[in-house]
């Protein structure tokens, strides 16, 4: 039996430090934008994605997982489990399709 989405994935808003009533920066708690499953594909061929500003960007996992309602922004922070082992990295680009939505990591 195949299973669409046979990996765990959570991403978190990335987190940017805010300066507080005295000037001083504090960092705040990340906030998970999704929690759900995945299908995480390795960057075996070493493919590059080219950038907005047309700069190369490197990515190590296409991750593909059903349509969401909100944006993924850029450089959210992305928990992948894949066979009881945990890989963590950043958004490098989010396409919502028709039928799902794909990240690059």
């Amino acid at each position: 039996m195949v299973i669409q989405y046979p990996h765990i994935i959570i991403i978190r808003s990335a987190v940017e430090p805010i300066k507080d009533e005295h000037g001083d920066y504090a960092i705040s708690e990340p906030i998970e934008i999704f929690k759900g499953f995945c299908r995480a594909e390795p960057n075996g061929k070493g493919s590059i994605l080219k950038g907005e500003d047309g700069n190369e960007i490197n990515f190590s996992f296409t991750v593909f997982m059903p349509n969401t309602l909100t944006d993924i922004p850029f450089n959210s922070e992305v928990e992948i489990t894949i066979n009881n082992k945990l890989v963590s990295g950043r958004v490098k680009r989010y396409h919502p399709g028709q039928l799902n939505a794909r990240i690059w990591v």
